[in-house]
């Protein structure tokens, strides 16, 4: 799938993503980081955002969130009194 949008160009074909601006090649790789590359290019143009649309809300959400429960930490083992020997008797 190419899709043209001002001097951009993006190319996808299945696992990978080309993205050329003014005619050089600017990026090979990731086809979303390729898609999220001309976003940030075209200054995120209302009709690049429509036309990638699912992609972009189909990408997992990041999880940067502390988990809901903490794990605590076991508690120490309680500490032995030390055992005073009485000296042997003969």
């Amino acid at each position: 799938m190419i899709y043209q949008h001002k001097n951009f160009i993006l190319d996808m074909d299945g696992s990978k993503g080309k993205l050329y601006v003014g005619g050089q090649l600017r990026f090979m790789g990731d086809p979303y980081v390729a898609i999220s590359m001309l976003l940030k290019f075209s200054d995120n143009h209302p009709d690049v955002r429509a036309k990638f649309k699912a992609q972009l809300e189909m990408r997992e959400k990041p999880r940067f969130e502390e988990p809901e429960k903490r794990i605590e930490e076991p508690p120490e083992p309680p500490k032995k009194e030390r055992v005073v020997r009485r000296p042997r008797q003969r």
